[in-house]
C-alpha cells in the first residue's frame, strides 16, 4: 500500500513537455575515489567510488558554468574526485499512453510511468 502512494506521488512529479524549448538545467555529481566502497547490485558506478557532492543548477550561461567548474575543481581536486554532469530532466515516453513527458534523470525505473514495472505492481 505504501509503495502505491510513493508511485502516485512520483507520477505527479512527471511533468509534460513544454511547448517551447527551454534552457536546460543540469545536476553535478562529484564522486571520490575510495577503494573501501563496494559496488552494490544495480549500481551504475564502478567499485571504488563514493558520492560526496550533488547539486542541481539552474540554467547557466557559459561564463557562469566555467566559474562553477573552477570553484568545484578548487574544492575537489581531480585525481581524487571525478565529476559527472547530467541533464536534470530527461524526456521519456509514458508506457500506457505513449505521451512524452519530462522526468528527473535519477528516477528509479520502478517509479517511472515509462516502465512496465511501474504499472504491473
Amino acid at each position: 500500500m505504501k509503495k502505491k502512494a510513493v508511485s502516485a506521488q512520483r507520477s505527479l512529479e512527471a511533468t509534460p513537455l513544454p511547448s517551447t524549448t527551454a534552457p536546460k538545467a543540469y545536476t553535478v555529481e562529484v564522486w571520490k575515489v575510495d577503494k573501501r566502497v563496494k559496488q552494490s547490485n544495480g549500481s551504475d558506478m564502478k567499485k571504488g567510488f563514493k558520492l560526496v557532492y550533488k547539486q542541481d543548477t539552474p540554467p547557466l550561461s557559459n561564463e557562469e558554468t566555467m566559474d562553477m567548474k573552477q570553484k568545484l575543481l578548487k574544492q575537489f581536486p581531480f585525481p581524487l574526485y571525478h565529476f559527472f554532469i547530467f541533464e536534470t530532466m530527461v524526456e521519456k515516453t509514458h508506457a500506457m499512453t505513449g505521451e512524452k513527458f519530462l522526468e528527473r534523470y535519477d528516477t528509479p525505473y520502478y517509479l517511472s510511468p515509462s516502465s512496465e514495472t511501474y504499472w504491473s505492481s
